[in-house]
């Protein structure tokens, strides 16, 4: 039997959750020897810099999949251009575009194409706010979405938004998941990792950036509100535009992966309150390191988090604050949440996600 020729398109890889779902894929299909027996696999890229999630070149990654260099610097240009020109010669059955995207003029390309949508942003009430940005991706989102003949959406809450704002018939959308790293686990923290960051126990702790839909905001007036009743600190990781500025709040800007683990180990709540997230990759991985987490019940936050999260009204400050509260000084509730992530997980892992890939790619 034939092996199917697959092209997975990549480009402009960054530290971003996209590029942590891409490089998830790649480390699971290349150590997965049975799936080369049925599947051809190629990588195709334009850039040397380009790196995987744990700082391996692109260029150097892989003992099963194959690359393809297609040069070219400027994104526009190697999207619509060098990219159709380098690939038109390939004979591949199927590519896979991770990033949203499927240039125009890959219709032209006589193969299957399946299109990963990771969120909507920008067609929800916060994202229309992003202006430019938010109309050329309105626009292109559903180019590509028109394009494709599979779709696959990082959850059920994405896949009813793209039915909703681009009339996509529900039949072409499958709900594929991503899952926490294998790094993301109970065990002893490096206590280091304390001195190294001015952190003082016991602390709440959130990870990402404070760009508007994650409700930083909110989350430190909500903790300013509670600070006299509690005896934690606020510890904010990532990189931020704006100080937050506060009795026993902390900023620590960006961190490694290595102390995001033991600082999710160390923490006693791990705060969520985002107002909109295609997914929410850190609630499995608080979930993973035991640690208790407080989400949102908006958007896809508490599909992911199932019944292992104390789940919160994130427009409301007070009802944030209460969420704090009861996880911080109810020992039985922590507790249950702590077993109920635990239970959640199981419903995540990569080799789920790329069998679910794969299935999408033979359905096609």
């Amino acid at each position: 039997m034939e092996k199917k020729k697959i092209g997975i398109i990549l480009r402009n890889l960054s530290r971003a959750g996209v590029t942590r779902f891409i490089s998830n894929i790649l480390f699971t299909l290349d150590n997965d020897r049975d799936i080369h027996k049925r599947f051809d696999f190629h990588v195709i890229y334009n850039d040397d810099n380009s790196k995987l999630i744990d700082g391996t070149p692109l260029e150097k990654f892989g003992r099963n999949l194959k690359k393809i260099k297609i040069l070219g610097k400027n994104i526009l240009l190697w999207d619509y251009i060098f990219s159709f020109f380098g690939l038109k010669d390939k004979n591949f059955d199927v590519l896979l575009y991770p990033k949203n995207n499927i240039p125009l003029t890959h219709n032209l390309l006589r193969c299957k194409k399946i299109n990963v949508i990771h969120d909507l942003l920008d067609f929800s009430s916060i994202g229309k706010n992003r202006q430019l940005n938010s109309v050329y991706n309105r626009l292109f989102f559903r180019i590509s979405c028109n394009l494709s003949d599979r779709i696959i959406a990082v959850s059920k809450s994405t896949k009813k938004e793209i039915i909703r704002h681009l009339n996509i018939d529900k039949k072409k959308i499958c709900v594929v998941y991503e899952a926490a790293d294998k790094q993301f686990k109970e065990m002893p923290p490096d206590m280091d990792v304390l001195k190294k960051y001015n952190i003082k126990k016991p602390f709440i702790f959130y990870v990402g950036s404070d760009v508007p839909r994650k409700n930083i905001k909110r989350l430190v007036e909500s903790f300013k509100s509670i600070s006299h009743d509690v005896p934690h600190h606020l510890v904010l990781a990532g990189n931020f535009r704006k100080k937050y500025k506060g009795r026993r709040i902390n900023q620590i800007g960006y961190i490694s992966n290595h102390d995001l683990v033991s600082l999710y180990n160390l923490a006693d709540l791990y705060a969520y309150p985002s107002l909109y997230e295609g997914f929410g990759l850190p609630i499995l991985e608080a979930q993973a390191c035991g640690c208790p987490v407080l989400a949102s019940n908006t958007a896809s936050c508490p599909e992911i988090a199932g019944d292992g999260a104390c789940i919160i009204n994130p427009y409301s400050e007070k009802n944030i604050s209460e969420g704090i509260v009861k996880v911080l000084t109810d020992d039985d509730y922590k507790n249950q949440l702590i077993e109920k992530g635990y239970g959640n997980l199981e419903r995540f892992s990569w080799e789920k996600t790329v069998s679910n890939i794969l299935e999408a790619i033979k359905d096609v």
